[in-house]
């Protein structure tokens, strides 16, 4: 079966739980594109590599390198392609680009769908409804003028209705009456959220996440609130925690707490970061819609609530990177989306993804949070 994906507001995220479905019903599952796709840490860029790794269960991401972006692929030579599709079960092609937005109207080359397709499902995010049309869309100019609509103007449920429904279902069930074509919600994008748990405190004269603040070692406040922020919205959030004390890793461990060791930390707080994005990675657990939100154990009055909107707002607003701010500077916890990755990779030493964040000023949502104490982290000993 030969899928393609297209539309905007989930695409890659709908195809990796697709995979996932598939691949545990033993089938082979190849996820690829006809057009440009977010590079991840197991992709495939020799042809040769991904028809060796098809196997029973297995997911293989496969694409050529963009030369003009290396943080993605592209689709394979023709010829190569046709090899590669017929060595799995299960083939899912991402068809056409939208730019993170929520909702697109299709240009005249889009999608780019092969006369192969077995089905094709178009996707439209949940957050498109409600927002100005300019802010959600992808051809915003193309959707206000078959809406006849200004593209400040907010985009209503039935808008976005017609939007899918003469962009994409009627034109494309028309060019291709023998394939079945479905229009699909995109799935809500995800937190995986990072704690940083490895440091070694060298300013407070001893190991100060172990250090107890009102009973409870100082690193459990803050682990606390996010184990409970990630159970209370499972379909939205999951923790990833890296460390490098057996203290920390065995106790979270017991509470189902996914823990990623640090065997180098001496490397600086980049290292950490590294630990966390390749497990992640290699779990198959991130998709280009998805965030990455970094937190540091030694602030252990921040707020599970601050958390929390923090995040609706990231949500809701669609910015692709934020930081909580103290009304001075940019603090921590920060957020990073998906197509970020390589630049949190590059990043050497005690370097952390603030110098990420001061590169791109524009994409930056600033969440102010007014207690100044949440913010603090415990460096001293006092």
């Amino acid at each position: 079966m030969i899928v393609y994906v297209c539309g905007a507001g989930g695409k890659t995220t709908y195809i990796k739980q697709r995979a996932r479905k598939a691949a545990a019903e033993g089938k082979s599952v190849l996820i690829t594109t006809t057009t440009h796709m977010l590079r991840e840490a197991t992709t495939i860029s020799d042809p040769k590599e991904a028809l060796t790794a098809s196997k029973k269960g297995s997911i293989v991401m496969a694409g050529a390198p963009d030369p003009k972006d290396a943080r993605k692929i592209i689709g394979f030579p023709e010829a190569e392609a046709e090899k590669l599709k017929q060595a799995f079960d299960l083939v899912l092609i991402e068809a056409d680009g939208a730019r993170h937005r929520q909702i697109k109207l299709p240009y005249a080359n889009e999608p780019v769908i092969g006369a192969d397709a077995g089905e094709i499902i178009v996707i439209s995010g949940s957050r498109a409804v409600g927002r100005p049309i300019m802010e959600a869309a992808y051809n915003a100019e193309g959707i206000a003028v078959l809406l006849g609509k200004k593209e400040e103007e907010t985009l209503t449920r039935e808008d976005a209705e017609r939007v899918i429904e003469e962009g994409f279902l009627k034109p494309m069930r028309s060019k291709y009456p023998e394939i079945p074509v479905r229009h699909v919600q995109g799935c809500t994008r995800h937190f995986h959220m990072i704690l940083l748990a490895a440091g070694y405190s060298r300013r407070f004269g001893s190991n100060k996440l172990l250090y107890e603040i009102n009973g409870k070692a100082m690193y459990r406040h803050i682990a606390d609130r996010l184990i409970e922020l990630a159970e209370e919205n499972k379909e939205q959030r999951d923790l990833t925690v890296v460390t490098q004390y057996p203290e920390i890793r065995d106790e979270l461990s017991k509470r189902g707490v996914q823990v990623t060791w640090n065997p180098d930390p001496a490397r600086g707080i980049s290292s950490s970061l590294k630990c966390a994005v390749t497990d992640l990675e290699e779990r198959g657990a991130v998709s280009g819609d998805d965030y990455l939100v970094i937190f540091q154990a030694d602030q252990p009055h921040l707020k599970k609530e601050s958390v929390r909107a923090f995040l609706e707002e990231i949500d809701k607003c669609g910015k692709r990177l934020a930081a909580v701010t103290d009304g001075s500077a940019m603090r921590s916890p920060c957020a990073f989306a998906a197509e970020y990755i390589p630049e949190l990779m590059a990043l050497q030493g005690d370097t952390g993804g603030k110098r990420v964040l001061k590169a791109h000023p524009g994409e930056i949502l600033l969440f102010s949070v007014e207690d100044k104490e949440e913010l603090e982290d415990m460096d001293v000993l006092c």
